[in-house]
């Protein structure tokens, strides 16, 4: 028996963590987040599910730890996207040993992490990537990892169905914009290649949309795609870190494209938006500390290809928590000064008195130091003023 087969052994069913006032409950393979009770859990045990219990020291502005930690395996890829948070391409060369990469993995099951993003780069490119992969799950924890799909071979399909990995596809466009934004022809097909071997394979992906200026006529064609795909989309607004950054792709101003392809995206019962996007009221992402709370350092921790820890990669170098060594890895979550920062951000005033605030929960903080200077200036991409002309904007049909 290889070691990988070894490592990959041992599957829980649930991770069951205590928090202050109630059990957060995550099943490792639907990746779904719950508050439960006590009580249920015991009934998940007594009817014959594994569950790992987790009880860590509470902290009072946060999560005992993180729901999900993101961890750039690499900054080498085989393209070279103009809109890459780690500045990819396929002359990266900066990204942590095995070893490192192991240790890693297994204090975030000890800390009680219930989700790994694997990212880069292009994970696929990482020889020991299903090493890793098998590692995380061994520890109970959730593998979601994001690639552009062209790479594919058959054993990485294989070892997706086999770790029951959350395969996400980055799609950028049509086939003319999503070859030029990432910086080589012939990509679009192959990553539609891609998709369509996961789908045989029985893996239904999720596609990854970054919105940014230069593609926000593409909404419709990359919506429609994946409807005769039949794959979900997941679209995000381009954050400032990386390539794009000083760029004129960041939406730093809300026009009327914008506002159209908000509603485009809102309208699609295959797509889901981030909270800064969602028309609807209340909030889709669960489980926030506060009506403030990001995620960052609150609820997620990232940990960048050359070792750097932070609340969030794309509040850029002044909130690095230091550099990751063994054993460090809660200690910085529960007490890196930067975290703490991110636990008691001062509130915009506008935002403050806003219909929206528990929808978008304050917006990005990272996108109101890129363009305003401060943490609580006002969010460039706020869609508010799209909500108040009224249902009859929103309905485009």
């Amino acid at each position: 028996m290889s070691a990988t087969t070894a490592v990959a052994a041992l599957r829980f069913d649930f991770l069951a963590r205590k928090e202050a006032k109630e059990w957060l409950l995550f099943d490792c393979v639907k990746h779904s987040v719950e508050p439960v009770t006590a009580e249920h859990v015991d009934q998940l045990e007594s009817g014959g599910a594994l569950v790992r219990r987790i009880q860590r020291p509470l902290l009072t502005d946060a999560l005992s730890a993180p729901l999900k930690l993101f961890v750039s395996v690499s900054n080498r890829c085989n393209l070279t996207c103009s809109h890459c948070m780690s500045s990819s391409s396929p002359a990266g060369r900066t990204e942590p040993t095995t070893a490192d990469l192991l240790a890693l993995i297994q204090e975030a099951g000890e800390l009680g992490v219930f989700l790994i993003v694997v990212g880069g780069g292009e994970p696929l490119m990482r020889h020991d990537i299903w090493q890793l992969v098998a590692a995380m799950r061994h520890h109970g924890m959730g593998v979601s990892l994001t690639t552009n799909g062209t790479i594919l071979t058959t054993r990485d399909l294989e070892q997706f169905v086999r770790h029951e990995v959350r395969v996400n596809v980055s799609l950028d466009g049509d086939k003319e914009n999503h070859d030029r934004i990432r910086g080589r022809a012939g990509s679009f097909e192959r990553t539609i290649r891609g998709i369509r071997r996961m789908l045989e394979a029985g893996i239904r992906p999720t596609v990854r949309f970054t919105l940014m200026n230069s593609n926000l006529s593409d909404v419709d064609a990359v919506l429609d795609l994946c409807r005769d795909l039949g794959v979900p989309v997941k679209a995000r607004r381009a954050k400032p870190a990386g390539r794009v950054i000083g760029t004129t792709d960041i939406i730093t101003t809300p026009t009327p494209a914008y506002y159209d392809a908000v509603v485009k995206l809102n309208e699609a019962d295959h797509c889901g938006v981030e909270d800064l996007m969602n028309v609807e009221a209340g909030a889709k992402e669960p489980l926030l500390v506060s009506e403030n709370d990001c995620g960052a350092g609150t609820r997620i921790m990232f940990v960048d290809e050359d070792g750097g820890v932070s609340p969030c990669t794309f509040l850029g170098e002044d909130f690095k928590a230091g550099q990751w060594q063994p054993g460090k890895l809660a200690d910085i979550w529960a007490n890196a000064p930067a975290f703490h920062q991110m636990r008691n951000l001062p509130e915009n005033k506008t935002c403050g008195s806003c219909s929206r605030h528990s929808t978008c929960h304050a917006e990005c903080p990272a996108m109101r130091l890129h363009v305003n200077g401060s943490l609580d200036g006002d969010d460039p991409g706020c869609i508010a003023p799209l909500l108040q002309l009224g249902p009859t904007r929103l309905r485009r049909g």
